[in-house]
């Protein structure tokens, strides 16, 4: 296999912005500084995805599980209670 049919493989199986990089980059020797940009970009964008779930993730699940205990509370409460009153009214 020579290098260009190594390259438009990998270019097939990609993501498409780093296939895009490989073909452009594969013809004039620029291929590593473009993995490297490549390799850059995914780790800032993996960095930023996780700060926002360490930040997101507590909140959402506070609100999950404090809503659902709430609603939880609710029903105990006043469904006996409503069916108290509808028994009363009759």
């Amino acid at each position: 296999m020579s290098e260009n049919e190594i390259l438009l493989i990998f270019a097939a199986v990609a993501p498409l912005p780093l296939g895009i990089a490989v073909l452009a980059a594969g013809h004039d020797g620029a291929l590593l500084p473009a993995l490297q940009h490549s390799a850059a970009t995914y780790h800032r964008r993996a960095r930023n995805q996780s700060d926002l779930l360490r930040v997101l993730l507590p909140a959402l699940l506070t609100v999950g599980v404090a809503g659902s205990m709430t609603a939880a509370y609710a029903l105990v409460l006043f469904v006996p209670y409503t069916m108290m009153l509808k028994a009363l009214a009759r």
